[in-house]
C-alpha cells in the first residue's frame, strides 16, 4: 500500500469513528436531556443553553466528520487514479511498437534517426498517447470545474453565517498547501 493511501485510510477511519460517535451522542444523550429539561418548570436557562450548544456542537463535528471523510475519499481514489496512469504510462513508454524502439527511446535518438525515418512511423508512436490526452483532458477539466463551483458557494454561504468558520476554512486551506507542498517534494525526490 502506498504511503499517501496509509495516512489517508487511517485518518479516514478516525473521521467515519468520529461521525459514528456523534451520531449517537446526538440522539440518545443530549436530546433526552432537552426534552427533561423542557418538561421542568423550574429549569436553569444556562443550563439550558448548554444543551443547545451540545446539540449544535455534537451536529457540527457529525456534519464535518461525515463531509472529511467523503472529501479524503475522494481525494484519495483520484490520487489512486493518478498513480495508476503514470504507471500505465511508464509501461506505455516501454511498449515497444513496429519499428521495434520504444516511446521513451525515440526521445533519445540522434538525429540522423528522425532524417532516415519516415514521418508516419513517428506518429504512429505516439497518436495513441494524444488520443487518450484528447479524450481525458475535457473530462477531468470538467470535473474540476464542477467541483469548484459546487465548494465555492458552499464556502461563501458558510463563512457569511459565521466568521469562525471562514478562520477554519484559512486554516484549513493553509494545512492543504502545506501537505501539497510536502507531497510535491516527495514526489520531486
Amino acid at each position: 500500500m502506498l504511503r499517501f493511501q496509509r495516512t489517508r485510510m487511517i485518518f479516514s477511519v478516525f473521521m467515519s469513528w468520529c461521525f459514528c460517535v456523534m451520531s449517537i451522542v446526538g440522539p440518545m444523550l443530549v436530546i433526552p436531556k432537552i426534552l427533561e429539561f423542557s418538561e421542568d418548570q423550574s429549569g436553569n436557562i444556562v443550563y439550558g443553553a448548554g444543551l443547545c450548544f451540545a446539540l449544535f456542537l455534537t451536529e457540527c463535528l457529525k456534519s464535518l466528520s461525515l463531509c472529511s471523510c467523503w472529501i479524503i475519499n475522494q481525494r484519495t481514489a483520484i490520487r489512486f487514479h493518478a498513480a495508476i496512469s503514470s504507471f500505465a504510462f511508464e509501461q506505455l513508454l516501454q511498449f515497444k511498437s513496429l519499428t521495434h524502439i520504444t516511446s521513451g527511446e525515440v526521445f533519445r535518438c540522434p538525429m540522423s534517426f528522425f532524417d532516415t525515418t519516415p514521418i508516419g512511423r513517428l506518429l504512429n508512436c505516439f497518436s495513441g498517447d494524444l488520443d487518450e490526452l484528447d479524450q481525458l483532458l475535457p473530462i477531468v477539466a470538467e470535473e474540476f470545474l464542477l467541483l469548484f463551483l459546487m465548494v465555492t458557494p458552499i464556502l461563501r454561504v458558510t463563512s457569511v453565517l459565521s466568521p469562525y468558520i471562514l478562520l477554519m476554512e484559512v486554516i484549513i486551506v493553509i494545512a492543504c498547501l502545506i501537505y501539497y507542498v510536502m507531497f510535491k517534494r516527495a514526489i520531486n525526490v
